[in-house]
C-alpha cells in the first residue's frame, strides 16, 4: 500500500512538473483589424517561459492565407521584423518573456491574412506554445449593426446584418477553420460542434470579412 502511494505521489509529482515546465502563449488567438489606407499593420503577443532556466527558442511561421504581393514579416525582440520563411532562435530567460510580433506588409488591393506562429524549445521540441494571429481587412461599409443571437448558444445561431453575406466561417481559438457556411441563411446549424469558443467572420459579397463575432457553443443540459 505504501509503494503504491509513493509510486502515485511520484507520478504525480512528475507530471505537474511537467505540466508547469513549458512554454505558453498570452493568448491562442489574436484578431487584427485594419483599412486599406494603412499600410504596415502588425499585432503582439507574448510567450512565456515558466521554467527557472533560461530557454534556446525557436519559432516557424506557417502563413496560411494572404493575398498576392503581400507579406508577413515576424519580429522576437531580438530581431526586428525578419522576412525569412523557414525559423528564427532567440532566448528567453528563465520566468521571463519574450514578443512576438507578426507585421504585414499590405500591397494593392483587399484581402486578409491568417499566420500560425510556433515556439518550441530547441533542445525539446516537446515544448512548445502555438498563436494564430489574423489580421481582417474592414470594408468600406461595415456591418456595424450586424448581431449574432443566441449567444451563448446550443444547436443553431442566427444572424442579423445590414450588409448581404457571400459566406460566415467559423474559426475555433487555435484558428483552425471548422466549418464554412456559403451565402446568408436563417440559421446556422453548429450542433455538431463541441462546446467552447469560436469566432464567426462575416464575408460581404465583396470579399472582404465585415465583421467577426465571438460566439460560445454551449450544449444545454435537460
Amino acid at each position: 500500500m505504501r509503494l503504491a502511494l509513493l509510486i502515485l505521489f511520484v507520478f504525480g509529482c512528475s507530471w505537474a512538473s511537467a505540466q508547469s515546465d513549458r512554454l505558453r502563449f498570452d493568448q491562442p488567438f489574436v484578431t487584427k483589424t485594419f483599412d486599406q489606407s494603412t499600410g504596415d499593420i502588425s499585432a503582439v503577443n507574448r510567450v512565456f517561459n515558466s521554467t527557472s532556466r533560461p530557454v534556446r527558442a525557436r519559432w516557424v511561421r506557417e502563413v496560411i492565407e494572404i493575398p498576392r504581393g503581400w507579406s508577413v514579416a515576424v519580429s522576437d525582440g531580438t530581431q526586428e521584423n525578419s522576412y525569412r520563411v523557414d525559423s528564427a532562435d532567440f532566448v528567453i530567460e528563465a520566468y521571463g518573456s519574450a514578443p512576438i510580433t507578426p507585421h504585414v506588409a499590405a500591397a494593392i488591393g483587399d484581402g486578409n491574412v491568417q499566420v500560425t506562429i510556433r515556439v518550441f524549445e530547441v533542445q525539446n521540441r516537446r515544448n512548445y506554445a502555438l498563436s494564430t494571429f489574423r489580421f481582417e481587412q474592414q470594408a468600406s461599409s461595415p456591418a456595424h449593426g450586424a448581431k449574432l443571437y443566441p449567444n451563448p448558444g446550443d444547436e443553431e445561431f442566427r444572424i442579423s446584418s445590414t450588409t448581404p453575406l457571400s459566406r460566415v466561417t467559423i474559426t475555433n481559438m487555435l484558428g483552425k477553420v471548422v466549418k464554412v457556411f456559403p451565402g446568408q441563411s436563417d440559421s446556422y446549424d453548429v450542433s455538431d460542434l463541441p462546446n467552447g469558443i469560436y469566432l464567426v467572420g462575416m464575408t460581404g459579397l465583396d470579399g472582404r470579412v465585415v465583421k467577426t463575432l465571438r460566439f460560445s457553443k454551449r450544449s444545454v443540459r435537460p
